[in-house]
């Protein structure tokens, strides 16, 4: 810990903690004044805008003068230094200083990559194909000759079932409460499936999975450290594997999953096929990120080291290096390489080539055509996720298609009855491409009328399942802050997002407990379901919340009563309110909004009111870290904070 310490020393100027804005009544203003108001409406709101806050502070004088002494903005790296120190490779990039970027030549790589301007994309095209010719040579040569030239329909079928058989299931887990407890006893067998259920779930609360703030990071290093002995004999490749598809697929710290696989060889274990699938899965990542390395050079060397290994690509190989790739004209040829070696084509491969035609085509009649002659898939209608796949495709380009029975005619693509959540997936891309599409001025609304739509079809059939999936609120909420901006559509659009919070909660099961952060009282009093909710909302709950602060604190004394702050439980007159607006008619519905949107909040006022909350929680954060930098002995510091959740026997 003392040299973690040390590696976030620096000699720089102190960091500046902006104080946090408190929810309290505890908030004072200047006297500073906002020249030219949007509106004659806002005179009053616009007279006192800058916020200032009490004096109290969060940081003990110890506290403050350690902030003064380290930069915490490198803490994270030098987390990931001191969990290296003991390879002694000071060669290792992780130690070096960080050399200049040239970001704009990244951006402007990037640009061309991405653009749908042909003359760019022939460019980008004449740049990338003497890469992608050398690394597709290579991948032929390497690939095993029973790959290859498969003319037998039965071997065909036989090949594709192993591979599909080798995947786990890639659905989403989300985990909404508190994270397992370490098994006991420990064997090797659950100490690698727990180390997966770190990975491979979401774990929301308390924000467990967070790379900059979670528990399970800290776990996930602790356990995999090769100076922490007790957990050497339950250690594996796999559990290893398992890391590096966490901290560099999930978490993008592609340095120091590159770093991961010494620590993995350094500990005895020997890389396997998983591991080479797992860094060109983050060489997809670099794909798609602005960068001055081309992808399909970095592609090329973990093949080679693979060959060096003696690890087999497969299959499945051909498809993650399919997502590597950018340019159509690439893209086109890379099938024709296919078509060419009679590579049989896995499912997910098929999905990614679906994807990318029905970027090409409005018309969801040609990708029925392009799947049943082109793919060859006949039986798509017993396909969920093909299905799934054409109800977003209908929904983003203005068709509207039904959920109700299986088969497909005409406009309506329609959810099997295979099983209860088909439908509830159905319901979740159908409201995605209605997000998407750009045909529709107030995309929540429509959004929010087939959610309605739905839940009575969930209450008249048992066969259809409530909506138990995080994605359908968080794109609810999103859309509909984004669509409704005027502040006199403030009050309803905060009835309508506590609904939502309200319905998330209840279907969801989500914790409604409030964890203190120990930094402020405030945050004791925002309970963890919006919190969970506010993360995945990307800053739009965020918003909403420093849109309420600012309108109570500037016109608290002229509004009836002080609006509710998002994350309130509805009162029981107001949860038959919300229910009875669920079963209106669609004008009732939306009546109390005013479409013509003319009157908007000081938006340089709103940031800054976001700014403050953020402050507070990072002043968390920056305690939290603290509190670990001050540890004597990081094991035991990592041991204490399980005994406290109770994730670790006494």
């Amino acid at each position: 810990m003392i040299q973690l310490k040390n590696a976030v020393s620096k000699g720089r100027p102190t960091i500046r903690f902006a104080e946090p804005i408190s929810t309290c009544n505890d908030v004072k203003y200047s006297d500073e004044r906002i020249s030219h108001p949007t509106s004659v409406s806002l005179q009053l709101l616009l007279q006192h805008p800058r916020l200032t806050t009490s004096s109290e502070t969060s940081f003990t004088p110890i506290e403050r003068k350690m902030t003064n002494q380290l930069d915490l903005k490198h803490y994270q790296r030098a987390l990931f230094q001191n969990y290296l120190q003991p390879l002694s490779v000071s060669s290792l990039k992780s130690f070096h200083d960080r050399l200049p970027y040239d970001a704009d030549a990244a951006i402007s790589n990037w640009k061309r990559q991405t653009s749908n301007n042909l003359h760019d994309q022939l460019s980008s095209f004449k740049e990338q194909k003497p890469y992608f010719d050398s690394m597709m040579k290579y991948l032929i040569r390497i690939t095993p000759p029973h790959l290859k030239n498969v003319q037998s329909k039965i071997y065909l079928e036989h090949l594709l079932a192993t591979e599909q058989m080798n995947k786990r299931q890639r659905l989403r887990m989300d985990n909404f409460h508190e994270i397992p407890q370490l098994p006991n006893p420990l064997t090797k067998e659950n100490f690698e499936e727990y180390i997966y259920n770190l990975t491979h779930t979401k774990h929301h609360y308390r924000n467990s999975s967070s790379l900059q703030s979670g528990i399970i990071p800290q776990i996930l290093l602790n356990t995999h450290s090769i100076t922490n002995n007790e957990f050497k004999p339950f250690r594996s490749a796999t559990t290893f594997n398992y890391l590096i598809k966490f901290f560099g697929c999930d978490k993008n710290q592609s340095l120091f999953a590159r770093d991961l696989v010494l620590i993995m060889n350094e500990d005895g274990h020997h890389l396997n096929y998983q591991t080479i699938e797992l860094m060109l899965k983050i060489c997809v990542k670099h794909s798609r990120i602005r960068s001055n390395t081309n992808t399909f050079q970095l592609v090329l060397k973990y093949l080679r080291l693979a060959e060096s290994l003696g690890i087999h690509v497969n299959l499945n190989t051909w498809t993650t290096i399919y997502d590597t790739i950018r340019n159509r004209r690439l893209k086109e040829r890379f099938w024709q390489i296919v078509k060419e070696e009679k590579i049989p084509i896995t499912k997910g491969l098929q999905m990614r080539v679906l994807d990318d035609y029905m970027d090409t085509t409005q018309v969801t009649d040609k990708v029925i055509k392009f799947i049943e002659h082109d793919l060859k898939i006949i039986d798509w209608r017993n396909d969920d996720l093909t299905r799934h796949k054409l109800i977003e495709h209908k929904s983003r380009y203005g068709q509207e298609p039904e959920l109700s029975s299986r088969s497909i005619n005409n406009s309506s693509i329609n959810s099997s009855t295979r099983g209860l959540d088909d439908y509830v997936y159905a319901l979740k891309f159908h409201l995605s491409g209605l997000k998407k599409n750009k045909t529709l001025k107030y995309r929540s609304k429509f959004m929010f009328e087939e959610y309605c739509k739905y839940l009575l079809k969930s209450s008249l059939d048992s066969n259809i399942a409530p909506p138990r999936l995080l994605k359908i609120y968080t794109m609810m909420i999103q859309s509909a802050i984004d669509d409704f901006t005027d502040v006199r559509n403030i009050p309803p659009l905060l009835f309508l997002i506590r609904g939502l919070i309200h319905d998330a909660t209840m279907y969801l099961n989500l914790p409604k407990n409030s964890v203190s952060l120990s930094c402020d009282n405030v945050s004791k009093m925002i309970p963890e379901n919006y919190k969970i909710l506010a993360r995945e909302t990307r800053n739009r709950l965020l918003r909403l919340q420093a849109t309420v602060e600012f309108l109570n604190s500037n016109l608290g004394k002229s509004l009836p009563l002080p609006l509710p702050f998002p994350w309130q439980e509805f009162t029981l007159e107001e949860q038959i309110k919300w229910q009875k607006l669920k079963m209106a008619n669609t004008n009732l519905r939306w009546s109390q909004f005013v479409e013509d949107q003319t009157t908007f909040l000081p938006e340089n006022e709103i940031k800054y009111v976001m700014n403050g909350i953020r402050a507070r929680f990072n002043r968390s954060r920056d305690k939290q870290r603290l509190a670990r930098l001050n540890a004597s002995d990081e094991s035991e510091f990592i041991k204490q904070k399980l005994l406290k959740r109770k994730l670790l026997e006494e």
